[in-house]
């Protein structure tokens, strides 16, 4: 595991094949990264990305790299589905934060 340069980030691997990136104050989990492989290093790049090492079951070390820019994961994940969340579905996954379309390019809830 390590602490961002700010020492408000903490990155650890798991033994899941799961990177987690987490406020260091809070141990709120803010991004978790599924990889193929054990994590056995990870290393803060400046303030918004992690690179990552780690041994896949063939024994290769993979090199990762994850942003963890708040803006740039939107874009992905925006890239990614085929519509906004639910209602139903924000408020399981965010619960108590006001409903809005997080992807404005994507068919609105149903």
């Amino acid at each position: 595991m390590t602490f961002s340069p700010d020492g408000k980030l903490l990155a650890m691997g798991t033994m899941g094949n799961i990177v987690r990136v987490m406020d260091a104050a809070t141990g709120k989990d803010l991004i978790r990264h599924m990889g193929n492989g054990r994590y056995t290093t990870a290393a803060f790049q400046g303030n918004l990305s992690i690179v990552i090492a780690a041994i896949t079951s063939a024994n290769e070390i993979e090199i990762s790299h994850i942003s963890i820019d708040p803006a740039e994961l939107i874009r992905d994940a925006c890239s990614r589905l085929p519509r906004n969340l639910t209602r139903e579905e924000w408020n399981q996954y965010l619960p108590g934060e006001p409903y809005r379309a997080t992807c404005p390019n994507l068919p609105p809830e149903r």
